[in-house]
Order: C-alpha cells, then sequence, then structure tokens
C-alpha cells in the first residue's frame, strides 16, 4: 500500500494524467492484491528503523516497504537498491 501511495502521489502532485488512465491503475493494483500494515507490519517497520537501518535511515515509507516485504515473502522491485541492501532477508531487483 505505501508503494502505491507514492505513486498516487506523484500522479496527483504532476496532474498531467487523465483520469481514466489514473482510474485504470488503481483497478490494476487492486487485481495484484496489495499487502496492507498491520500490527507486526509496524513492529518489524519499527525495530528496522532503530536497529538495522540506525544513523542510515531510509525513511519511514520504505521501512515499511521493507517489513511488509520481509514478511510476505515478495521481492522489492526499485530504482533505489541502496535503501535496501543493508536489510538482510530481502530480495531485490533493480530497475533502471
Amino acid at each position: 500500500m505505501i508503494n502505491i501511495t507514492e505513486i498516487f502521489m506523484g500522479l496527483y502532485k504532476i496532474n498531467l494524467v487523465p483520469e481514466e488512465k489514473i482510474k485504470s491503475l488503481k483497478e490494476f493494483f487492486l487485481a495484484l492484491h496489495p499487502r496492507t500494515l498491520d500490527y507486526n507490519t509496524c513492529v518489524l517497520s519499527g525495530k528496522l528503523y532503530a536497529t538495522v537501518l540506525r544513523g542510515n535511515e531510509i525513511g519511514w515509507r520504505d521501512t515499511f516497504i521493507a517489513a511488509i516485504t520481509i514478511l510476505n515473502g515478495k521481492v522489492i522491485i526499485t530504482s533505489n537498491p541502496e535503501h535496501f541492501n543493508r536489510i538482510s532477508g530481502l530480495e531485490i531487483i533493480e530497475y533502471y
């Protein structure tokens, strides 16, 4: 859900994407069955931020993304792998 939030923040911020395309994106993301924040995700995110990433934080949204990914056994696809490389247990695919 955090990734989806970031995408729509950008889309609405630039205000260049027609509403019909935004509607299509909404339907697309729903079809992916996005994972939500839950108690365990919040606890792990806080732990990552306070321990693994201490002094070298990646931002609160990225800690939630990492925690959701770890707890659901999924893969992070990112253009910023350095944000996640310090967190063990993550499979990261970089795109350009």
